[in-house]
C-alpha cells in the first residue's frame, strides 16, 4: 500500500493535464504528420498510443481520487 500511497500522491490535477495533453498531441499532431508522409503503420501505432494515454490518465486520475 505504500507504493500506492506515493503514486496517489504524485498524480494531481497537472498530472492528469500532462498525460492528457500528450495523448491528445500524439493523436492528433504525430498522427496527420505520419498520415501525410504515408506512413499508415506508425500512424496506426501513433493513435492507439494517444488514445491509451488519454483513457489511462483519466481513469487513473478518477482511481485516484476515489482510493
Amino acid at each position: 500500500m505504500a507504493i500506492f500511497e506515493k503514486i496517489k500522491s504524485a498524480y494531481s490535477a497537472y498530472m492528469l493535464m500532462l498525460v492528457v495533453v500528450i495523448g491528445i498531441f500524439l493523436i492528433i499532431v504525430d498522427g496527420t504528420l505520419l498520415k501525410k508522409r504515408q506512413l499508415k503503420k506508425e500512424e496506426k501505432i501513433s493513435k492507439a498510443l494517444g488514445y491509451i494515454y488519454v483513457v489511462l490518465g483519466i481513469g487513473s486520475y478518477i482511481i485516484f481520487a476515489i482510493f
